[in-house]
């Protein structure tokens, strides 16, 4: 019997919800349980990893590891060299979260647009602040909404707000074919075009060398005073330091953050302390939802390398 193990300490309902994905062959534990079964590192045919770490040292203790296999998109947190090195494939999830993302990245909108969380929390203390706040809050009927990075996550976007009559421009390395553009009634633009024309831009892309620190002091000076940026990507993509710079002087109106540079950003941090930032615990595909998809498509591959048979959306070259 194969042994999938699932990194992450979770929760109860995700340890249930992974249960409901049988392999034959393969008995799913996990590293650090609630009440699932326990397993260890030696034991492993299998990594399941959300947020864990899958370093040179952990992949060592697993002389039996067949597949890395990430419950999201993003694989920064495996070392995808050294298992290249071993013939391990490391595979993600691909899609698996995007509407899940997509929805929060809507959410986002609105709660920028009408200060829903700040109102809430002046009304629970005893402020009925009805007339603060008409001169802040707008529709997103008519905004316009500026993707950078066109993904998959992106145009689950896109084709939500459209409904909305919200009109989307994007910025990306390689240009859409004219009949998707037609497709998602989107204009494409330079990033600096983007930037001026948004009332809203959405930070929607990998980290890479050539990501991070992409937003800085010099792309906020671009952007209208009215605007909002939103980032449920990687926090790294946008300086910290230059989003502070464009909050304390007024340069931006507000932001919503997803990630930050550093996951727990840590008590006291300056962008924690803004009513016009809305901030959340790297929530965008933390949803039952999200993880059935994801569970789905990594069980899936566990069972393409039980049977001999290649898995889907490897990342690290074999």
């Amino acid at each position: 019997m194969s042994v999938a193990l699932y990194l992450d300490r979770t929760s109860e309902p995700i340890e249930q919800l992974l249960m409901t994905f049988p392999v034959r062959g393969v008995e799913f534990k996990f590293l650090n349980p609630i009440s699932g079964p326990q397993g260890t590192l030696e034991e492993a045919d299998y990594y399941l990893a959300t947020n864990y770490k899958v370093t040179r040292e952990v992949m060592e203790q697993s002389p039996k590891l067949k597949l890395v296999t990430r419950t999201g998109v993003g694989f920064e947190n495996v070392d995808i060299e050294y298992a290249r090195s071993k013939g391990i494939p490391v595979t993600i999830a691909k899609g698996a979260n995007a509407v899940s993302v997509a929805e929060l990245v809507i959410a986002f909108m609105l709660d920028l647009s009408r200060k829903i969380c700040l109102l809430d929390k002046t009304t629970k203390e005893g402020l009925w602040q009805s007339w603060d706040y008409r001169h802040e809050s707008y529709d997103i009927m008519g905004k316009t909404l500026g993707v950078i990075g066109a993904g998959v996550i992106a145009r689950e976007v896109i084709t939500r707000v459209n409904a909305f009559g919200v009109h989307c421009v994007y910025y990306d390395i390689a240009k859409m074919p004219q009949e998707q553009e037609q497709q998602y009634q989107l204009t494409y633009m330079s990033m600096e075009e983007l930037l001026a024309a948004s009332d809203f831009v959405m930070v929607q892309l990998p980290l890479n060398d050539s990501t991070r620190d992409l937003i800085g002091k010099d792309q906020f000076r671009l952007m209208k005073k009215t605007a909002f940026i939103i980032n449920t990507a990687r926090g790294q993509i946008i300086n910290e330091d230059a989003l502070i710079w464009a909050l304390d002087n007024h340069v931006i109106a507000g932001a919503a953050l997803d990630v930050f540079n550093n996951n727990p950003p840590g008590a006291g941090h300056k962008l924690l302390t803004y009513p016009n930032v809305i901030t959340t615990p790297h929530i965008g595909g933390a949803t039952l939802d999200a993880y059935s998809r994801n569970f789905a498509m990594c069980t899936d591959n566990i069972r393409a390398v039980e049977q001999g048979r290649r898995p889907e959306f490897i990342v690290n070259g074999l």
